[in-house]
């Protein structure tokens, strides 16, 4: 797992660093030689700069290529500089480095352009000469290096509305919760990052990744059967959905992950209309009305009898039975419980402090408009801040 925090985090860090450990300009330069170790230079390079520490990294960065014999041009916004930027920016001049303001007949014709625009702490909308360097840059057909975050992307929640795209973001010090929220992914072709000495004061949030999945996959024995390996089940489908359980099925995602068995759950009357799909499953068939699952239970405990995880919500409905079904597994089931789709629906119906004295491990999976319905807030209002919203949600159950 790796780190990733807030842009007040990686503030804090910063500044505690400085004061405690290393200097700024110290700092600026691990960041600037991070980045030219994490890209392959080649042809004719501008650096384009703006007027915060961002821009510093970038005259810090022309001073380590020219020492490489790598020439490289750097292209101002305009002359306004950091305390540290200044520093790095007097000797890119000392040394030679040719440095122009941006205007209307700049060209950007170059092999590869360094973003060195805004930095992390960036949030709004750019100032129009701000959009239109990011526009030209977009549409240079160049190689695009974009230092710490992509200029225009809000460092806490991935938006912005002009956002340079990049084919390499070198972020610095730790990842940042807008490297990976809402449109990030969109402008960031590859991400990587550099430690360049910033003690990270708190833990927000890991990013999880291949090798930590791994450590939930156990061998498996020659001398085993399915029933060793789990049976799993999944809840779903109606009249108006028989699609979303259908598609459940097909993903054969449980056997994949390593469970012997896969059991759809679904009402008597869509029955007909699964069995041609189902690959690598066992059906079981629920009692309905209408096309709806109903609350029976000694159905439903037939029915999740000897399963080690259920997942129930896709297609299901949202019907009051829906509700009593839902709280009903919340309450009694002891094994891990996974909640989507239909399901959080129902779920937000109910008073949410059930979810404290469950006995089961249980997962939600809403996507925006879901949680929006479970904590009765906004879907814009988290999109400016997702993870505020997830934190306080967690914590308050």
């Amino acid at each position: 797992m790796k780190e990733v925090v807030s842009v007040l985090n990686m503030s804090n860090s910063d500044k505690n660093t400085i004061a405690t450990h290393n200097n700024s300009k110290d700092l600026m330069w691990n960041a600037a030689f991070g980045v030219y170790l994490s890209a392959n230079w080649f042809g004719n390079i501008a650096i384009v700069c703006g007027t915060g520490n961002n821009a510093g990294d970038g005259y810090a960065l022309s001073i380590i290529l020219k020492e490489h014999k790598i020439n490289c041009t750097l292209l101002l916004i305009e002359e306004r500089f950091s305390e540290d930027g200044k520093y790095y920016f007097d000797k890119a001049k000392q040394l030679g480095i040719k440095h122009y303001l941006i205007n209307d007949n700049t060209s950007f014709k170059y092999n590869i352009i360094v973003d060195c625009l805004l930095g992390t702490g960036f949030k709004g909308t750019p100032k129009d000469n701000y959009i239109n360097v990011i526009n030209r840059i977009n549409n240079s057909k160049s190689y695009v290096v974009s230092v710490d975050i992509n200029s225009g992307l809000n460092g806490n929640n991935g938006l912005g509305d002009y956002v340079i795209k990049s084919d390499l973001t070198v972020s610095i010090g730790s990842y940042k919760y807008g490297h990976f929220l809402n449109k990030a992914m969109d402008y960031i072709k590859k991400l990587v990052n550099i430690d360049i000495g910033i003690k990270i004061l708190q833990s927000d949030a890991k990013l999880l990744e291949i090798e930590d999945f791994k450590k939930a996959f156990k061998p498996r024995n020659h001398f085993s059967n399915k029933g060793t390996y789990g049976y799993v089940g999944i809840i779903g489908g109606s009249k108006n959905y028989i699609g979303a359980v259908k598609l459940s099925s097909l993903a054969v995602a449980a056997l994949r992950s390593g469970c012997g068995v896969s059991r759809i759950i679904i009402h008597e009357s869509i029955k007909q209309y699964i069995l041609p799909n189902i690959l690598e499953a066992t059906i079981y068939p629920l009692e309905d009305k209408d096309g709806f699952i109903i609350f029976n239970k000694d159905n439903i405990d037939e029915a999740i009898k000897g399963l080690k995880a259920i997942a129930i919500g896709p297609g299901l409905g949202n019907k009051e039975d829906h509700k009593k079904i839902i709280q009903y597994l919340i309450e009694t089931c002891d094994v891990p419980l996974i909640i989507d789709a239909d399901g959080l629906n129902s779920l937000s119906k109910i008073d949410l402090s059930i979810l404290n004295n469950s006995k089961a491990k249980i997962v939600l999976t809403p996507h925006i408009k879901e949680f929006s319905r479970l904590i009765n807030a906004s879907v814009n209002d988290i999109f400016l801040d997702p993870v505020k919203y997830v934190s306080s949600f967690v914590n308050q159950i």
